[in-house]
């Protein structure tokens, strides 16, 4: 629950941060960033959490492992898609929708280190 918040707090900030420092335009590029980083994080998560289940002989329905799998190669095509929309919004879009992945990154590098 503590790491919900905390990613919550940095989402707010990034956002806020955006919003003051280049616009409206930083703020959709940031939202794009955000979102599609935070989908391929969830996405990845699954599917370690899936195939490590299916290895210690734990059954699965079809359409869940063909769901997680069309997820996990889903976040290319949704990088792509989101990257293009916050081109359109201009330099300061594609500016935070690359700081929104970064952000998220960070986030997740922070996690795994304070909890090893």
């Amino acid at each position: 629950m503590k790491f919900l918040l905390v990613c919550l707090g940095v989402i707010l900030a990034g956002l806020g941060f955006a919003y003051v420092q280049f616009g409206m335009n930083g703020f959709i590029g940031m939202a794009y960033g955000l979102s599609a980083s935070a989908f391929n994080l969830i996405a990845l998560w699954l599917a370690v959490r899936h195939f490590s289940s299916m290895m210690a002989d734990k059954q699965s329905p079809v359409w869940q492992t063909t769901g997680i799998v069309a997820a996990f190669f889903a976040k290319i095509p949704l990088f792509y898609i989101a990257g293009t929309f916050a081109q359109r919004h201009g330099s300061a879009a594609n500016t935070c929708f690359l700081l929104g992945m970064l952000l998220v990154y960070s986030v997740l590098v922070g996690r795994v280190l304070t909890s090893s």
